[in-house]
């Protein structure tokens, strides 16, 4: 527990990962820590499985990322085509603004 002499008390709760809570300026009492102890005692089951979770996703990126390192970019054919067809457009006027 850290004690703030402008501001609420924080709450700690360390293990293999450390979770904290605030409390109500109005309710700092025994009963109020054990409560908030509670809280963030039984939110540790749920804070692992969204963090396996967005490991699981992090994990998949990485190699879908490695996968493509390296590699020519798929559409580079038609990309390049489009990108000479838009350049070839610049050099004509366009009669209808009087370029």
């Amino acid at each position: 527990m850290v004690l703030h002499p402008q501001f609420p008390a924080d709450v700690y709760l360390e293990g293999a990962i450390t979770r904290h809570a605030t409390l109500s300026r109005d309710h700092q009492g025994p009963r109020a820590v054990l409560n908030a102890l509670g809280r963030l005692a039984s939110g540790y089951r749920s804070g692992f499985v969204r963090v396996r979770q967005d490991l699981t996703v992090a994990k998949s990126q990485l190699r879908d990322y490695q996968a493509r390192l390296g590699k020519s970019f798929p559409h580079e054919a038609y990309l390049s085509e489009r990108t000479n067809l838009r350049d070839q457009r610049k050099l004509v006027p366009d009669k209808n603004y009087g370029d």
